[in-house]
């Protein structure tokens, strides 16, 4: 695929007439027009299936050119990255892994130029013709790595600069990494000359990074925002500034959904200073934090602040005789709460019934609690298998609207 990526109209006709239709059952088809680019057509067709609800905008796109369908799995959420790009504003973005180049088309909306910097030759070539596409002004592509443009890069003035990096994180086996120093670009070799060349740094990392490693290893660390995607914890997004190490840093947590976003902020120092009050007995609503909440840390913090009493040290559930409608997870209305006992558990849950099951600080595995009860998912009714101040507990319940 050459510089300035053309598809005659035949072949754009073929992937729009075939979008919906089963991709390995479309290979087999033994009649083949001259005019049709198929393994260009295929490509399309598979990146695109699986950025229907991903990438919603692109996807209605004709005119966009799609990579391989791993590099669109890799990009960001169309919603994530809309929010992002209400975060962070300035002169001069460069972004160093510009992949797909979904974060940078909306980022670059609140910057006056753009520069994306990426070492695959064939997703420069597709962001060029993207991006000439989609109107985005005053942007350059580099065919480069990350660490090969930054050794060569002198800005004008580094407060104008801000570095955005989406390090690779799969191996070359294709399996999930989450260290920083696996990651490519290595995020720890780069720190210093990022920071001495560009006025902020943000980079995205995976939602498995662990936040206690970030504030011990980056002196830099200036925020910290955990974004979710209807429940679903979808990444972390940290921002670097050249000062000291700071005692405590802002921890933004945002779930963004159908509706309004549900946020839920605070300083690093606020969960290290407070306390938990804890429940003799579990009462009418039970409480379970959204995965963002939990990935932040602020176990203690969430139900000081709405004045909840937690189950356990460790199970991170909480409970109240009057419901909280803001509190930032899932609120449940108790239904019975169970002992440990078979002649309770076989009186009170339904062999072969539906329930959602979660199992929180408790000594058996979802799956091993679900057979061992002769249960199966789904159904209006919740199930926590727990722990109460020490004592193995079941929780019947409902989720509130």
């Amino acid at each position: 695929m050459g510089a300035g990526i053309k598809v005659n109209q035949e072949t754009r006709a073929f992937i729009q007439d075939h979008l919906q239709d089963d991709l390995p059952r479309l290979m087999l088809l033994k009649k083949r027009v001259p005019e049709i680019d198929y393994p260009f057509a295929y490509q399309q067709i598979a990146s695109r299936q699986k950025a229907e609800k991903k990438l919603p905008f692109w996807y209605s796109r004709e005119d966009l050119i799609f990579p391989a369908p791993l590099s669109v799995e890799q990009a960001s959420s169309e919603k994530s990255a809309q929010y992002k790009a209400n975060l962070f504003s300035g002169k001069h973005l460069i972004d160093l892994n510009a992949g797909f180049g979904v974060d940078a088309f909306w980022l670059s909306s609140r910057f006056n130029r753009l520069t994306c910097v990426e070492p695959n030759r064939e997703l420069c070539e597709i962001l060029k013709h993207n991006f000439k596409a989609l109107n985005v002004p005053n942007f350059d592509i580099h065919h480069s790595d990350a660490e090969e443009f930054i050794e060569n890069f002198t800005p004008e003035n580094r407060e104008n600069i801000t570095f955005y990096i989406d390090p690779d994180r799969r191996s070359v086996q294709g399996s999930k990494l989450v260290l920083l120093e696996d990651c490519s670009p290595n995020i720890l070799d780069l720190y210093f000359d990022l920071i001495k060349k560009g006025g902020k740094v943000i980079v995205k990392l995976s939602p498995m990074i662990d936040l206690k490693q970030l504030m011990n290893r980056l002196p830099g660390l200036a925020v910290v925002h955990i974004i979710s995607v209807k429940n679903e914890c979808k990444e972390v997004v940290i921002q670097l500034e050249d000062r000291p190490k700071q005692p405590s840093i802002p921890i933004f947590t945002v779930n963004i959904t159908d509706s309004a976003p549900i946020t839920f902020n605070f300083n690093s120092d606020e969960e290290e200073n407070c306390s938990s009050t804890f429940a003799d007995q579990v009462e009418q609503y039970i409480y379970e934090p959204y995965g963002n909440v939990l990935k932040a840390g602020a176990f203690k913090l969430v139900g000081e602040r709405f004045r909840l009493k937690k189950l356990d040290l460790h199970s991170h559930l909480y409970t109240s005789d009057e419901p909280v409608a803001e509190f930032p997870g899932k609120i449940f209305r108790v239904d019975k709460v169970l002992g440990w006992s078979k002649g309770e558990l076989k009186q009170e849950i339904q062999k072969g019934g539906f329930y959602h099951l979660a199992v929180r600080n408790f000594p058996m595995s979802t799956n091993a609690l679900r057979q061992q009860l002769q249960i199966k998912e789904g159904g209006d009714q919740s199930l926590f298998a727990t722990t109460l101040q020490g004592k193995h507990i079941l929780i019947l319940c409902h989720l509130m609207d």
